[in-house]
Formats: structure tokens, sequence, C-alpha cells
């Protein structure tokens, strides 16, 4: 059997041999004949078939090449056959082959002179609030027993801890290229505290689609010494990242350029590896949905964070920013409409969002398969997996247009429901297992979602109004879901914290469009305010800029007033204490370390980008 290479090499032949053939016409009615035809197919209709990609069906990505011919092509209306489409054979399989993962694993520096994590003992501290236990997030900030890193856009500070004594011990700045542009990273921290791992998303102006994705394993086993020791790129935009023990997943965004090559693989395939030998990432494990609707991939890839190896890619194509991801599978979500014209000439359009789930372990990736769900997805705290059950709510949308004809005048009719759903799938066959319908007031949208165990708490509400109500769902039966609610109440909740013991933070904007803090408890047959604290300040929305310590009910809130830490004593919300800091606030965290808070952010009264103080008396409410 040829290989790929003989038969493009066999077409080329025969090519070259039609080349060489010549038709001699000698009489002047031939030529007159010739004539005639010409004239004939110079515009002729296109047809709405696209041109064909047989050519590379030798390919491993022949299948991702006809979707994207498929998506692309738009025949103009008339053929002009002096710019006849004839793209040249060249042996494309050489360029889509893909290097093993072995030569991408040599990213880690074999010069450093110690191996990430191994020098002294010591063991991180686990500051961030994660979504699932046990599937970490990164975040600009970390610690260990004995030290903080904070990353402020591509500087990484190390501060050694001594409460009011803390200072900074080391500074570590990427090198970066002539054409390298980096912006803000987060980073994650070993478990040993001997190796940080950065993930930063800049621009490479070398490369043909610019936007690049790097990963930097960083050697800080001695804090005040920290040491590069190795790096690994993609093409395109990170989305979010997940670490499980040391397996690092990193989901990114890639765009295909508008002008694309199929014999340029970099014009429609996501690469990896570093600038100057990046390689398409492997045909295995991209999902390609029944029709393109975008030029873009949803790309995961695994890599081991001891060395920065390969463990496996995979690919969505044609989906959005939004991912969850639970102990064992990856969820992308793809938003679309549904349209349907009835006899009563009425047009019923209806929001629908796709949903695409790939597997993953220490082995790699596997597509586990679409399903469909009524609504649109707000972001990844909107959906939740447990014990094989799927669980996300949506926001509902179903608008009627109804035209009306009476002699020549045509008038139409909108009508619009907007409302809330709650629906269960059986993770695998993606059966419904249950679901609660229009749970909300008619005209509210999901604002915020938090699930605990076999209960769900959702705020919705109708934007302009800044009112809302907040829902506990029970799901102990998926056959009798239940549902009880705050009632309206002022404001409404960007973010919801679950606490324990039955309560449940807000934190979102008051009926002022002002900063709100809110405490929630359940309460037989529905929802109870407990106490609320509000104060004429922006704030942060990122939810990782927030401290949340449950064990000891301390909130940290930065805010256009300065960083605020909350206290929840059971009844009350008291303002422990009070620190200025300025710049974005979405980039600005807080650690309480022994009655210690410590403060980063982009400069404070004095100018430092950082603050410890310890905790001073409540203020008065």
């Amino acid at each position: 059997m040829k290989t790929y290479k003989e038969r493009a090499e066999a077409v080329h032949q025969k090519v070259a041999i039609r080349k060489k053939r010549r038709v001699v016409i000698t009489s002047t009615a031939s030529v007159a004949l010739c004539f005639c035809i010409l004239l004939a197919v110079l515009f002729v209709p296109y047809s709405s078939t696209p041109p064909s990609v047989q050519m590379y069906a030798g390919s491993d990505y022949y299948e991702v090449i006809q979707a994207i011919n498929e998506y692309t092509y738009q025949p103009p209306k008339y053929k002009n056959n002096f710019e006849k489409w004839s793209p040249s054979l060249q042996e494309v399989g050489d360029t889509l082959l893909y290097g093993s993962a072995g030569e991408l694993g040599q990213a880690f520096d074999e010069g450093a002179t110690t191996a990430p994590g191994t020098a002294i003992q010591n063991s991180s501290v686990e500051i961030t609030d994660h979504q699932v236990a046990g599937v970490r997030e990164s975040d600009l900030i970390q610690r260990s027993q004995t030290h903080i890193f904070y990353l402020r856009g591509d500087e990484l500070s190390v501060y050694e801890i001594a409460g009011g004594a803390t200072e900074q011990v080391a500074v570590w700045k990427q090198e970066k290229q002539v054409n390298q542009l980096d912006s803000y990273s987060e980073m994650y921290l070993s478990a040993d505290a001997g190796r940080l791992t950065l993930v930063s998303y800049g621009y490479d102006v070398s490369q043909k689609n610019g936007a690049l994705v790097s990963v930097i394993s960083l050697d800080v086993s001695d804090p005040t010494n920290v040491k590069f020791a190795g790096e690994i790129c993609l093409t395109g935009s990170i989305l979010t990242s997940r670490m499980v023990g040391d397996q690092l997943m990193l989901m990114s965004q890639y765009r295909m350029n508008t002008q694309i090559d199929f014999e340029d693989a970099s014009t429609y395939l996501p690469q990896i590896g570093r600038p100057g030998s990046m390689k398409p990432i492997p045909a295995d494990n991209i999902v390609i949905p029944e029709k393109l609707t975008n030029r873009l991939y949803t790309v995961v890839t695994m890599l081991d964070a001891r060395d920065l190896s390969l463990i496996d890619t995979g690919a969505f194509m044609s989906y959005s920013t939004e991912l969850y991801v639970s102990k064992e599978n990856i969820y992308a979500i793809r938003g679309s409409t549904l349209r349907e014209t009835t006899e009563e000439n009425t047009t019923v359009t209806k929001a629908v969002t796709e949903i695409s789930c790939m597997a993953y372990s220490v082995d790699g990736l596997t597509p586990k398969g679409t399903f469909t769900v009524d609504g649109t997805v707000k972001n990844q705290y909107s959906m939740d997996e447990k014990d094989g059950v799927f669980r996300v709510v949506t926001s509902t949308n179903l608008q009627q247009l109804q035209e009306h004809r009476e002699d020549e005048f045509t008038s139409a009719m909108l009508k619009q429901e907007r409302n809330a759903n709650l629906t269960c799938f059986k993770v695998g066959t993606w059966e419904k297992l249950g679901e609660l319908k229009a749970f909300a007031p008619e005209g509210e949208t999901v604002e915020s979602v938090r699930f605990d165990g076999n209960y769900a708490y959702v705020c919705t509400a109708e934007v302009v109004t800044m009112t809302d109500p907040v829902f506990f769902i029970d799901m102990t039966d998926l056959n009798h879901i239940t549902a009880r609610d705050t009632g309206v109440i002022e404001g409404y909740s960007s973010s919801l914290i679950q606490l324990g013991d039955g309560f449940l933070m807000g934190i979102g904007f008051g009926a002022d469009g002002f900063l709100k803090v809110e405490i929630y408890e359940e309460g037989e047959g529905r929802v109870v305010s407990v106490c609320s604290y509000e104060e004429k300040a922006g704030f942060a929305t990122a939810y990782k800029a927030y401290l949340i310590d449950r064990e000891n009910h301390l909130f940290g809130i930065p805010t256009t007033e300065g960083y605020i830490l909350l206290h929840f004593d059971g009844y009350h919300l008291h303002v422990l204490e009070r620190v200025e800091m300025n710049g974005n606030l979405d980039n600005v965290r807080g650690v309480v370390i022994d009655e210690y808070l410590y403060v980063f952010g982009d400069s404070n009264v004095d100018g430092s980008a950082f603050e410890a103080v310890k905790f001073g008396q409540e203020e008065e409410m």
C-alpha cells in the first residue's frame, strides 16, 4: 500500500503529463466553436458545493479540513475561469505529521542545578477557593508555610512570612524575546512548595496567529533564589486551567486565520512547542460538531507539571469560552438559537446550549459525547457533577413573532418569555434524569449559582429593577426537585458562597448599585436574610479576588474604599480591618495568617504593592 507521500508524488506526475499534452486546432470552424464555448463558460453560476479537498484524504486531519472547507466556502455570484481555483499538491503529510511527546517534553531546562521541589522540607498551603475539591484553580497568589508568592503582571515577588516584619526577599521577571508581549499570568505551587508553574497569556508578533500561551516552570526550592526551569508554548489565548496532582490541564482558545491554507497547518490548527519549532496538535480527540458556527477551537492540553512533558491534547471546534471541570470530566459549552415557523405564521425562537464532554485521567483524554439543554449557561458555577449526574442551571429565552396580514397591511406581535431551568443528565448516556422548569419570576435571568451536594443556590434577577430572589433547590429526589426562595430582596448577588451550617453569603449590588454583602439562612419552607453589609463603593467582581475563610467566618473584598476584612459572628457582619490598596481591584489579593492580614495589589498609600496589618477592633455597624 502506498504511503501518503507516494500518492502525492503520483498525482504530481499525472499533472505534469497533462501539462505536456497539446491539442492543435487547424480549422476555422473549430476555432470559432472553441471561442463560443469559452464565452458560454466564462460566466456560469457557481455550484453551492465547496471545492474538493480530496487531495488531503491521506491526512490525519482530513475530517477537520472537510469541516473547515464547508464552513469557510463562500461562492461568488459568477465563475471567473481566468482565475481558476487550483491548489498545488505539495507533500501535505510531511507538514501535518506531529512530533512525539518526548520532543515537546525537552522544554524542561536540563541545565537547572536543582530539580524543582527537592531541596527543602516545606509544603504549600491552599488559600484559593476552588469550585471542585481536589481540582485546583490557578491564582495570582500562592503560599507555603514560610513564604508568599504574588504575581503582578510579568513580575513575581516573594515575601517571607513574618507578621509586621514581613518583607520582600526576591523578585523574578521573565526575560522576553524581542517579539514577545506578555500580560497578567496566574500560577500553581507544588505540594512540596519547590516548584511554581506560571501560565501567561501574551502575544508573539512573529507568529501568524499572534496570540500565545506560555507555561513556565520555576524552581523555588530556595525562595530567595528563583530559577527558570523550563517553558512550553501554545498558539491562542488562555481561557482557564486546572491542576490535579501534578497533572496540568490548560484550556485555551485558538482562532483560525482569516485566510486558510490547508498546506500550512499553522493557519487552521492549534500549535504547541516553542516559538520557531511549533507543531500542530494531533488529530486524536478533536471534537467536530455537525456544523461549524465560528473559527474557534477550545483546546485542552494536558502536561506533566514536573517536567512540562506532553500527556495528551484534545479540542472542541466552534466552542465558547466557558468550561467546567469536574473530578473526571471537562465540559465545554456552545450557545445557539433554534428557529421554527408554525402554520399560524408564528416564528418561534429559543436559546439552546450544546454541551460537549471530554473525560480525563492519568492516561489522557477521551471524548464522551454531546448533548443539548434549553437556555444559556452563565459561567462555570452554573454547572456541576455529582455521583454520575451532571446538573446545569440555565437562563431560558423564548420569543414568538406572529405576523398578521389584512388587505395590504402586515402587522407583527412579539411575545418574549424569560425564566430559569435546572436540568439533570446521566453522565455518559446524557439521558435527562430530572428537571425544574421556570422556577423564577417571569422575566428574570440567572445571575449566580452555587452547588452544594444535593442542593443548589440560585440568584435570579431582572437587573434593571435591582431586586432578586435567592432560591434553595433540593435535588435529593431527581423525580421531585423542589425549590423555596427568599422572596423579593433589594439588589442582587453576582457571586454566591456556601458557608456551611445552612448559611449562604451573597456578594453583589445593593439597590443603589454599590456593594452589598448579604447572609442567608435556610429556614422551614423558605430562605431568610439574616443580615447585610452595604457600602457606597465599587468592588472586585472576579471570584478569586475574594478571601474566603469559612472556618473562621472571615471574608476579604477589594473595594474602591479599600480592602475590607469582614467577620460574620452568626448574627451580624462586622468590618475587622480596612487597608487602602489602589489599582485593578480584580488583581488585589488578601491572606490571613495568625491574626495578620496581608494585602497585595498595585500600590498602597506609601506606593508599596504590599501591606501587613494586625486585626483591629470591629467597626461599629
